[in-house]
Order: C-alpha cells, then structure tokens, then sequence
C-alpha cells in the first residue's frame, strides 16, 4: 500500500491536484483507511507523528551504518566498490569496477538471494540519433512513432556500473550477510591480464 503526502504552497498545491488528476487514479481505500487510522493512532501518543518520523530516521541511520561497515570491512583489500554514504533515505547506490554494466551482476546476486536494482534502471534510454524513437505529442500527438520500426530494437541503454540496494527491512544479520555476497562475488570474478605495451 502506498500513499503519497505534500506539503507545499497553496499555489503550488492547486497546480500539483491539476497534474494529479490526470496522471493518476485516486488512492484505494484500504490505502486511506489505514493512513487515518495512523495518524489518529499518532494524534494520541506522546510526540505523534514527529516521534514516529524520529524513530524511523534513527532505525535506518543505524541499518544504513551497519550495511556501510561492513562493505567497507569487506572491501578493504579488494577496492571493487565506490559510493557516497547517504544522510537520508533507505538507499545505498554503489558503483561496481567490475562489470561495465550491472544488470548482469545484479542476476548473480540475485542466485545468491541478495536483491539490487541495476542502476540503468534509473537512467534515462540512449542511442543514436538515427535510432532514437521519438513519439509524436503535442498538437499532433497521434501516440505514433516516427518510423515504423520497433522501438524496443533501436532503443538502448547506456552502460551503467551502479546498482541499489536497500537497508530498510533486512535484518542486521542479512546486512552483513549481503555485503559479504557483493564482496565476495565481486573479488572472485577472474579478471584479464593487464596489457603490456608493445
């Protein structure tokens, strides 16, 4: 279930209800009856909904601290991972040296039951000009597209060494557990020779 909060400037709130109008159905019901049920839940404990944002915020600086450790213990004479620890949220992106793209190491993990999102799945779609689609909108938005080839095969996708993962549900043991699985498997990909020159 999920619903969605803003808090904004009331003009910016009458032109975000134009746009959600079009873009999205309303939420389901059971979506909005446990929101009110929460927050008549949190109007009646000590601090509410702000203890409540406290408590999470807390709880995920603390699994994120975990995850983050041990990456690094598990990294540290290997060298095969690069990120930023975050400040918020309940994300971590890393970036791989391994493979150029890590879609395909995001299905080893995957057989090693460690769960990631592959970073092209957040960029946006690449290629050349000759072979980008482009969809016809505006006054003559017809939904067609401009040649008559398929699109997913003139589509694609620029090499991306990122991928996700998430600290928000597993548990500390499943942390450490998934950092050593992207260490190790990392470490354990044979690479080629350095070349020498000639």
């Amino acid at each position: 279930l999920r619903l969605g909060v803003v808090i904004a400037p009331p003009a910016y709130i009458q032109k975000f209800l134009i746009a959600n109008e079009q873009t999205c159905q309303f939420p389901c019901g059971l979506a909005q009856i446990t929101a009110i049920a929460l927050l008549r839940d949190w109007k009646k404990s000590k601090g509410g909904f702000s203890a409540h944002l406290t408590k999470l915020q807390t709880e995920y600086l603390r699994r994120r601290d975990i995850l983050v450790h041990a990456l690094k213990n598990q990294d540290a004479h290997h060298n095969v991972l690069d990120f930023t620890i975050p400040s918020h949220g309940m994300f971590l992106f890393i970036k791989q040296s391994i493979f150029s793209n890590a879609d395909e190491f995001a299905q080893l993990l995957t057989q090693a039951d460690v769960a990631v999102v592959p970073g092209s799945c957040f960029e946006p779609t690449f290629g050349d000009d000759d072979d980008l689609i482009t969809i016809r909108g505006g006054s003559q938005g017809d939904g067609k597209y401009d040649d008559d080839n398929d699109p997913t095969d003139s589509i694609t996708k620029k090499p991306c060494p990122f991928f996700r993962i998430t600290f928000a549900t597993a548990s500390d043991e499943h942390l450490v557990q998934a950092a050593t699985t992207i260490v190790s498997l990392l470490a354990n990909i044979p690479q080629p020779p350095p070349s020498t020159p000639p």
